[in-house]
């Protein structure tokens, strides 16, 4: 497997232990395929090597290609940085349900391989929100020179889980199939970083807007007939369980008190404090009135 993280000779003598922190009670069992890397990888990257398998012969991680995510439009774009490459293959998966079948631009759609016929693998009459595929069955595949990219549309869909995976299909000149998987990058968005949980109107903050706008009036609501856990986490159902209960609510406090230290806690009872504007105004309204009724 190819990586682009150095790998190390553990010494013989020297041992990895697995036991409670006092290290009375051991690990009983085995370990296999077992690495050490020099630097903390990717959670994408962490994922597509234990899917594949350590001992995969067609696995290579990051071999020039790159994939972006932008979060503001939710754009996958696919890049080739490398040598000239045939694709036969891809698939985008999301565990978080958070791809979006009827926004993706495909291959065959977009018209990039004319000389081959591409076949939509996703269910996209059914969707589960999880994979948006395409496979090209005969001929060579799709040529993408160096510095070459992909546009597959606004296909992602907003949430604060970014767990998307690409999965590439190579050939190479003397016909023989290879896998890649990428680690996608996400990118842009309004704060330049994830969103945060309960940041349900994705303007790049967790405020009292998220909780009295987008999450309060949903409160109470089934969301047990919607599709993936982003679909249900944007309609304010955070922990995706079908109802928009009590324990989102807890979950929701919990990440607005963390990203607004100084903040009192949110109380669904509660309504928000008018502002000084608004006061000012009822003052500029309403004064006469009372001035007239107390005089």
């Amino acid at each position: 497997m190819d990586s682009p993280h150095a790998r190390k000779t553990w010494h013989p003598k020297q041992q990895i232990r697995a036991s409670t922190p006092n290290g009375r009670l051991f690990f009983e069992g085995l370990l296999d395929d077992l690495v050490i890397y020099d630097e903390a990888i990717q959670t994408t990257e962490a994922r597509a090597i234990y899917e594949a398998g350590l001992l995969g012969n067609s696995l290579t991680v990051d071999g020039g290609f790159s994939a972006t995510v932008d979060r503001s439009t939710g754009n996958l774009t696919v890049t080739n940085s490398d040598q000239t490459r045939e694709i036969v293959g891809y698939s985008f998966t999301s565990d978080a349900g958070a791809l979006d079948a009827s926004a993706w631009s495909t291959i065959e759609s977009q018209n990039l391989d004319p000389i081959n016929t591409w076949t939509t693998l996703t269910n996209t009459a059914s969707p589960t929100n999880a994979d948006i595929s395409e496979f090209q069955f005969d001929g060579d595949g799709l040529v993408l020179g160096g510095a070459g990219s992909i546009n597959f549309g606004n296909a992602w869909r907003k949430t604060y889980d970014e767990d998307v995976l690409l999965e590439l299909r190579l050939e190479d000149p003397s016909g023989v199939s290879y896998t890649e998987f990428i680690s996608v990058e996400f990118t842009a968005g309004p704060s330049g970083s994830a969103f945060l949980l309960g940041d349900l109107d994705f303007d790049g903050d967790l405020d009292e807007d998220d909780f009295y706008n987008e999450f309060r009036p949903k409160f109470n609501d089934d969301t047990s007939a919607l599709t993936g856990e982003t679909l249900r986490y944007q309609a304010a159902d955070l922990n995706a369980d079908g109802t928009v209960n009590l324990t989102d609510f807890h979950l929701f406090n919990e990440s607005y008190v963390a990203a607004n230290p100084l903040a009192a806690p949110l109380s669904l009872s509660s309504v928000p404090e008018p502002s000084a504007a608004l006061l000012t105004l009822c003052g500029v309204m309403f004064g006469p009135f009372l001035r007239r009724r107390c005089g």
